[in-house]
């Protein structure tokens, strides 16, 4: 069986644990290829911690105009995940957003209005709101 290629935007904290936790559970069938961290202290730290040394590239939409990737995995600080939601716009690729999906009320709700517009599997597809 062919491995799932991940992306991980926020590779340096939580993204990179959530990265390395699906290579592990899944016996190497999901393998970390590309990353985007804008800090290179946190992304060298990341490769070291993770033990793995994906292609790094500064934005989600550069990583998926360059690299084939599955999946990608945000995990990245609460305060960027809309705007790292908006660099994946016009893709299919399926998505995994770590929570909590934003810093405040008003950006919580541009996420959910992405996910529902989103072409490929999002986060949010399937919650109903009811309030």
């Amino acid at each position: 069986m062919k491995a799932l290629r991940v992306g991980v935007i926020g590779f340096g904290g939580r993204g990179g644990h959530v990265g390395q936790t699906a290579e592990l559970a899944t016996g190497g069938l999901m393998r970390v290829v590309a990353a985007v961290d804008p800090s290179d202290e946190r992304f060298k730290k990341g490769c070291e911690t993770f033990r793995c040394h994906p292609v790094r590239y500064a934005t989600g939409r550069e990583m998926l105009a360059t690299e084939r990737v599955d999946v990608v995995i945000i995990g990245s600080p609460n305060a960027a995940h809309l705007e790292n939601l908006q660099e994946l716009e016009g893709a299919a690729v399926p998505i995994f957003l770590e929570k909590p999906l934003e810093a405040n009320w008003e950006k919580i709700c541009d996420v959910v209005r992405f996910c529902r517009s989103y072409q490929g599997p999002a986060p949010m597809r399937s919650i109903a709101w009811t309030g």
